[in-house]
């Protein structure tokens, strides 16, 4: 009878146990699924004063909500300043083309170096000035995840969505010479609104 009880017991913890993993997977389960759809359904966008710059020319608009992390001046033979941004892991994630624009190369991953050390989905466009930029993401996080909304040969206006990058990631904007940078490391931006630099007119 001892061996019995015995082993009930030991069949009652494991039991016990079992019921307490699975509820605690569960629970871990149902957060995490309310996490991804509140970020889908309610952060993909935040709405941006897009109105008064919407018509404008040789503004460059953020393309994203989040924070500066630098502007640093590169000088190469095509561009002049990387700006980059970071997108915070709860959103907003829509990224928008910061000028009116055409889609010129698409490309998942690729090395540069004016680019940081990991560099996916490069985007570049050229204005309707027939200025070139380059737009590409980096140091995305294992949640990360990035939908393109464009296509090689696709054109449109400023604030147009590019895609969204679900949970966040860092951005970098590649500028040509012939721009003044309007924003500062530390700066908060806010997407179709802040403008990051201004094309310098030429005499």
């Amino acid at each position: 009878m001892r061996v019995v009880k015995g082993k009930s017991f030991y069949i009652l913890i494991s039991l016990l146990t079992l019921s307490l993993l699975v509820g605690a997977f569960v629970i871990a389960l149902f957060f995490a699924l309310a996490l991804f759809f509140y970020c889908l359904l309610f952060r993909i966008s935040s709405p941006g004063d897009e109105s008064e710059f919407s018509n404008q020319h040789g503004i460059l608009l953020a393309p994203c909500t989040g924070r500066v992390i630098s502007s640093e001046v590169i000088n190469s033979e095509k561009y002049s300043t990387k700006i980059v941004m970071k997108i915070p892991w709860w959103g907003p994630f829509e990224i928008k083309f910061p000028c009116n624009w055409e889609i010129t190369q698409i490309a998942k991953q690729v090395t540069a170096p004016t680019l940081s050390d990991k560099r996916w989905y490069l985007t570049e466009f050229k204005s309707i000035d027939n200025i070139e930029y380059t737009l590409c993401l980096t140091k995305l996080s294992r949640l990360s995840h990035f939908n393109y909304w464009i296509q090689p040969g696709d054109r449109g206006k400023k604030a147009h969505s590019l895609g969204i990058l679900l949970f966040g990631g860092i951005i970098e904007l590649l500028i040509p010479h012939g721009h003044k940078i309007s924003i500062e490391e530390g700066e908060k931006i806010i997407m179709g609104s802040t403008v990051l630099a201004l094309k310098v007119q030429e005499d």
